[in-house]
């Protein structure tokens, strides 16, 4: 039933569908204003095993043609309004990206390294201290690309979003990247002095500053909601951070205890004492805190992703969602189960030959040879089923939720819309790729 004034709409179940095929639905009340993902898990699954087995074969070369693929194939079958999405994207370009981006890593990285590691060996000093030293130099000097990972986020968001279209109509995403990554780090010295009670705040307006730049055509995107919002799902975190800060201030305001206060002959005994006696009750409350904090970082993620899918809004027509966090934590879970299932049966079929033969060829070197080639297809075997499934089962079954789950106020706005200008593709996001971040 739709209520007075605007018209809503929600994404289709299976039971609407087939009422529909069996004539029991009018045709409009199940695709009229409504999502729908009609992708098949199977189909992405085997796309993924033969992709990782040619990845592998072409020294990582087609990873990104795998890439391409599989968002080609999820958003092709995202159906919106009766009419398909359409990812435009191409592994040549993701691929000379990467390769811009890796000229660009390797100019400053390798100098770097150089420079660091030829100080030490013309000092020629091997002592345990000079090797430490040398290991935090190494450490520092690969820190800034390290610090440019939210550089590279947004430009690998902006290059996923510029490559979609639904009826013609091109997504945008304006440049901002240096911005986006100044803000990163200032909101990271926030969260740091304060301890990461500022998190929530933090998420909302650097999400907020990507969905500004947002656009389907002329129709700009808006984040609605407030920051206010978020700290429900993380009071977990946030209560496990105050009470780990306010344990450890009880167990070091308790001691270390001092051997002649207590009699022990060491301060090994001594902080056993201390453990047991005083600070029990900071002990209780140190791993009380760390659980809190650790089912709230769990959570948190899933309950902010959920939000700001819910939250988002273009032009004059209202998106929301009604995704549950549960149901993301429900498929992760369920994910993890089946994949470890699917991997452990899998090892055994493709490993197992390979390391019979390895076993009884001892001496045999034709023998040793069959069984170390059959051995290295069956592991290749084994990560593709491992990434198929994670395609399989959690990928195709977000994009089923959020279709399931969409809802949309006055579609009839989006006619309005205008085509924007085509996006170049700038480093399609291979400086993500180059410093292994991951975005969309």
């Amino acid at each position: 039933m739709e209520p007075s004034g605007r018209s809503q709409w929600r994404g289709p179940t299976s039971g609407d569908i087939m009422a529909e095929a069996s004539g029991s639905m009018p045709h409009d009340a199940a695709w009229e204003r409504r999502a729908l993902y009609t992708g098949k898990g199977g189909k992405v699954f085997w796309m993924t095993f033969w992709g990782v087995f040619l990845t592998v074969i072409t020294l990582g070369v087609y990873a990104f043609w795998l890439k391409s693929s599989q968002r080609r194939y999820y958003w092709s079958n995202f159906v919106v309004l009766r009419d398909p999405m359409e990812y435009t994207g191409k592994g040549i370009e993701l691929f000379i990206g990467f390769l811009l981006a890796m000229i660009i890593v390797l100019a400053y990285l390798v100098p770097a390294l150089l420079l660091v590691n030829f100080v030490f060996v013309n000092a020629g000093d091997t002592s345990p201290e000079a090797l430490a030293l040398r290991s935090v130099l190494n450490a520092v000097a690969v820190l800034p690309l390290l610090l440019l990972a939210p550089f590279a986020i947004y430009n690998a968001q902006r290059y996923f979003v510029t490559r979609l279209r639904w009826r013609g109509i091109r997504f945008m995403m304006k440049r901002g990247a240096w911005a986006y990554w100044g803000r990163a780090l200032l909101w990271a010295v926030a969260q740091i002095l304060t301890l990461g009670l500022i998190t929530p705040l933090a998420d909302y307006r650097q999400r907020r500053f990507i969905t500004d730049r947002m656009s389907f055509g002329d129709m700009q995107f808006k984040l609605n909601g407030s920051a206010g919002a978020l700290y429900r799902p993380y009071a977990l975190v946030a209560i496990g951070t105050i009470g780990l800060v306010i344990a450890v201030i009880m167990i070091a305001v308790a001691g270390p205890a001092t051997p002649p206060r207590y009699g022990y002959e060491n301060e090994g005994e001594a902080l056993v004492r201390t453990l047991q006696g005083a600070s029990a009750g900071g002990l209780v409350l140190f791993i009380i805190s760390a659980i809190l904090l650790s089912l709230g970082s769990i959570w948190y993620p899933f309950a902010r992703f959920a939000f700001f899918i819910r939250n988002t809004t273009v032009g004059d027509t209202g998106l929301t969602n009604r995704l549950s966090p549960w149901s993301i934590i429900g498929l992760v879970l369920f994910t993890w189960l089946m994949t470890n299932l699917l991997v452990i049966a899998s090892a055994v079929v493709l490993i197992g030959p390979g390391a019979a033969v390895l076993a009884l060829g001892k001496g045999n070197e034709l023998l040793v040879l069959i069984g170390s080639v059959l051995l290295m297809f069956g592991v290749i075997g084994v990560m593709g089923v491992a990434a198929g499934c994670v395609q399989m089962y959690f990928n195709t079954g977000m994009m089923e939720k959020v279709a399931d789950n969409m809802q949309m106020s006055n579609p009839d706005a989006l006619g309005a819309v205008k085509q924007a200008p085509e996006a170049l593709a700038g480093d399609a996001g291979g400086f993500a790729e180059a410093i292994d971040v991951q975005a969309f």
